[in-house]
């Protein structure tokens, strides 16, 4: 065997190994937890995950109290973050993503997920799909981030309907708590790709949080690689 040939068979297996490694990550995900108790020790936090998603508001329409101190120790040590929100159905949805705008101005908050689940939602999913379709347009209107839904099948189909494929386009975070860290998708709701997968509950660093994974083959942008805004000292 000559030289040349053997270095054309050592490209080929690099060329090989890096495909396993992309598919590999592809299925296991990049890891991130969300939360909504007070932080526990956020520089143990810190270290172990570089994106960390907040509640930013319950479902009774008012902003989690823990929210502005959690935000605030996890931009000291620069962890990225998105947020979500349990949307209240009996509230204007205009109020509720001003308050959220106003909760969340002096951090760098890269999306807003919308909880698609639990009893709050109302039984009539016409009325269900044009709030869901309000939140959407206002949280790009006013706080200007991409807005992605929260959900599973059970509750999607229950709350928006089984045929319901008008939100589709927007990135959808899957929760699944079947404990198994792969993005392990049947597409439903007119998605193909989850963007995203809750997938179990823990304890990390003493904190009580939902374990999830990006899926590297439709990742949320301006999390991974996480690309915190810094802001600039004033002199």
């Amino acid at each position: 065997i000559n030289a040349e040939y053997m270095g054309i068979l050592q490209q080929n297996m690099n060329l090989l190994a890096f495909m396993v490694l992309c598919c590999a990550s592809m299925v296991l995900g990049i890891p991130f937890i969300d939360m909504w108790e007070e932080i526990k020790d956020a520089d143990c936090l810190a270290r172990t995950y570089k994106g960390i998603t907040l509640r930013v508001l319950m479902s009774n329409g008012i902003i989690d109290p823990n929210y502005k101190k959690n935000a605030q120790l996890l931009t000291d040590r620069e962890v990225a973050m998105i947020v979500y929100m349990n949307p209240c159905l009996k509230c204007d949805p205009n109020a509720q993503i001003t308050a959220i705008k106003e909760a969340t101005d002096g951090f760098f908050i890269a999306k807003v997920a919308i909880n698609v689940e639990g009893s709050e939602w109302c039984s009539d999913q016409a009325s269900n799909r044009a709030f869901l379709k309000t939140l959407t347009e206002l949280i790009e209107a006013k706080i200007e981030r991409e807005p992605l839904v929260m959900t599973n099948v059970e509750n999607w189909t229950r709350i928006m309907g089984k045929d319901c494929s008008e939100f589709r386009d927007i990135r959808l975070w899957w929760v699944q708590h079947d404990k198994k860290k792969e993005i392990n998708f049947k597409p439903f709701g007119g998605w193909l790709k989850a963007a995203a997968k809750q997938y179990d509950s823990s304890i990390i660093c003493g904190n009580n949080v939902n374990l999830d994974i990006e899926n590297t083959s439709q990742p949320f942008p301006q999390i991974y690689p996480y690309c915190l805004k810094k802001k600039k000292k004033k002199k």
